[in-house]
């Protein structure tokens, strides 16, 4: 939403359009994400704040609450989603993406 956004995507962007992937388990995972991509990005809202509060609670050094939260909050994003793709089938489409 802001120019500053903007300049720092765009660079991320270029440079995973190089990256050549040859692992098919890696390969694998990335076609997951790509498919709960939009179910991640609704869900991961929800998960932010408890996330923050869960490092603060394990005493977490200040330094690195924010990258551990962040990465607890897509992971169980991630997981989330996955999990209504794969009780919903079909109407997973209509629910998360």
């Amino acid at each position: 939403c802001s120019p500053n956004v903007v300049l720092m995507t765009v660079p991320v962007f270029l440079l995973c359009r190089k990256v050549n992937v040859r692992s098919v388990k890696l390969q694998g995972l990335l076609a997951n994400l790509t498919l709960c991509g939009f179910g991640v990005y609704m869900v991961h809202y929800f998960l932010t704040g408890p996330s923050v509060a869960l490092m603060r609670t394990l005493c977490i050094p200040v330094w690195l609450q924010i990258p551990a939260a962040a990465i607890v909050a897509f992971a169980l994003s991630w997981l989330i989603v996955w999990g209504i793709r794969i009780l919903a089938r079909k109407k997973a489409r209509y629910i998360v993406g």
